[in-house]
This record gives structure tokens, sequence and C-alpha cells, in this order.
């Protein structure tokens, strides 16, 4: 986050859940307007750096129908039975949702 502060590029590598590898590292330019994306995104050595912050909440029958469609019936078990609940638990131990600035639901698009 340092490079985006001093208006520098930035490299960042991507992780890929089906293989658990770190990707090679990928080269962004500066650019005035930076979005960082990720379930840990909003950790708090991160969150500290940004302007503005948007939380995107999800249904848990809208999330296992989209991690179906995207990953099929065996990695959808997975992703409901391990990733999910350390997911929930990260957001409820740093209370994410409430730090945010705005909060969009899946379900039915609106900010509450």
């Amino acid at each position: 986050m340092e490079p985006l502060r001093a208006q520098q590029p930035v490299a960042f590598r991507r992780f890929d859940c089906t293989t658990m590898t770190l990707s090679a590292p990928v080269q962004v330019p500066f650019k005035q307007l930076n979005i960082i994306e990720g379930v840990y995104s909003m950790r708090p050595t991160l969150a500290c750096f940004y302007d503005v912050s948007v939380f995107l909440g999800i249904d848990p029958h809208t999330q296992a129908a989209r991690v179906l469609a995207r990953n099929g019936p065996a990695m959808q078990q997975r992703y409901l039975n391990e990733w999910i609940p350390m997911e929930n638990r990260y957001f409820d131990f740093y209370q994410i949702a409430s730090l945010c600035d705005i909060r969009i639901d899946a379900e039915n698009g609106q900010t509450p």
C-alpha cells in the first residue's frame, strides 16, 4: 500500500484458491482511483489506507448458489464447510461491516 501513497506503481500477487498458490507478481501503474477488493482487504493493517470502504453483503442462500454455479458441487461443499465459516468469523471478530463507510447487500441491492 505504501507505493500507492507515494503515487508509484504497485506489484501484487493473486491467490488462487484452486491451486493454493500465489501468482507471479502483476505490475500496475499508479492511478488516481484504486479499488482494493477481497475478503480480507479490510484487515486492520490495510483498512487505514482507504479513503472509502464498501462492504458487499450476501445472504447465505444466494452465496451458496453462486459458489455452486462457479465451482461445482464438490467445491461448494468445501466453501460451505471451510472457507465461508472462516470468512464469517473474520467479519464478526473485526466487525468489518460496521467499519465500512457503505454497505450493499446482494439480496436487494439496497444500502441499509
